[in-house]
C-alpha cells in the first residue's frame, strides 16, 4: 500500500485510541499492530483492498466465536473483534467520500452490497404463496430494502463432491419481484434449470448451480445448500450453513492463491 494511504490510515487510528510502541502502531488492547514497513497482506495495494480483507477478518473471527463451546474462554477473540471492527471503522472512514452509501448500497456482517431495489412485503407473501413456503426472517428483513442485490465480496468455499474445496463467486440474489424475468419465480418455473423439490433458490453463480434454502425437512428455520445442477441426485447438494445470516457471513474478496 502506497504511503499517503499508510499515513491517513495511521492517523485514522490514532484518532481511534491506537498508540504508537517501539516503532509501531498498536490497537487498544495489544493484540493486533502496523509499522510504516507495513504488516498489511502482501496484495492489499489500496485501503479498498485491505477494508475487503479486514471484513473477512472480522467474520472469521466472529464465526469462531459463535461457534465455541459453552464456558470457553474466547475473550482474546471478543478483543481481537473490538481492535478490528476499529481498522474497519478507520479505513471506512477514511473511503466514505469514494463509497457511495445510498438506499442502493447497504452493509451487512462487513458485506457491501449494491444495485438492490425496496419491495412491499405484499410482494414477499406472494412468492410464499406461489412457492407454498414461508420464506427466512432474516433474508426478508434484508431483501425488503435490498432485492436482488450484487455483494461486492462475492466468493465463498464450497466442498464439492468431486473437486474438493472451490472458491464459487454468489452473482446476486434473486429477485421476489415477479415482474423480473431473472427473478426466483422465473427460476423455479423453469423445468430445465430448476433445483429438486424442497430447494428453493435464491442466489446463483452465473453457471446453472444455484444457492438454495432447503426445506425438504419441511423446517420453518431451512438451512443453506449449493445445488450443482450436473451432477447426479446424490451428489449435487452440498450443505454450506445452518441460515441465511450465517450463510453471508462465509463471503469474503477473492483472494489470490499467491497470497497464502
Amino acid at each position: 500500500m502506497d504511503e499517503e494511504s499508510t499515513r491517513l490510515l495511521f492517523a485514522a487510528l490514532e484518532r481511534a485510541g491506537w498508540k504508537w510502541e517501539s516503532g509501531s502502531i498498536m490497537s487498544p488492547h495489544g493484540g493486533i499492530w502496523f509499522d510504516w514497513e507495513g504488516g498489511f497482506p502482501s496484495w492489499c495495494t489500496s485501503l479498498a483492498e485491505l477494508r475487503d480483507w479486514v471484513s473477512w477478518r472480522l467474520r472469521r473471527i466472529r464465526t469462531f466465536v459463535a461457534g465455541s463451546e459453552p464456558g470457553e474462554d474466547v475473550s482474546a477473540s471478543e478483543r481481537s473483534i473490538s481492535d478490528t471492527e476499529e481498522i474497519w471503522r478507520a479505513i471506512t472512514s477514511l473511503l466514505s467520500p469514494e463509497i457511495s452509501q445510498s438506499a442502493s448500497s447497504v452493509d451487512m456482517l462487513g458485506i457491501s452490497w449494491e444495485s438492490g431495489n425496496k419491495i412491499g412485503l405484499a410482494d414477499v407473501r406472494r412468492a410464499e404463496a406461489t412457492l407454498g413456503i414461508t420464506l427466512p426472517a432474516d433474508f426478508v428483513a434484508f431483501a425488503l430494502n435490498n432485492d436482488g442485490a450484487v455483494p461486492l465480496q462475492s466468493y465463498f468455499t464450497c466442498a464439492q463432491p468431486r473437486t474438493g474445496d472451490r472458491e464459487i463467486q454468489l452473482g446476486k440474489l434473486l429477485s421476489l419481484d415477479r415482474s423480473k424475468s431473472d427473478g426466483l419465480l422465473s427460476v423455479v418455473g423453469n423445468s430445465r434449470g430448476e433445483p429438486p423439490a424442497g430447494l428453493i433458490p435464491f442466489g446463483g453463480q452465473g453457471a446453472g448451480d444455484m444457492i438454495c434454502f432447503d426445506y425438504r425437512d419441511e423446517s420453518a428455520s431451512p438451512s443453506v445448500v449449493y445445488w450443482l445442477h450436473d451432477l447426479s441426485p446424490d451428489e449435487a447438494i452440498v450443505k454450506l450453513a445452518d441460515s441465511f445470516t450465517d450463510f453471508i457471513a462465509l463471503l469474503h474478496p477473492h483472494f489470490p492463491r499467491a497470497s497464502k
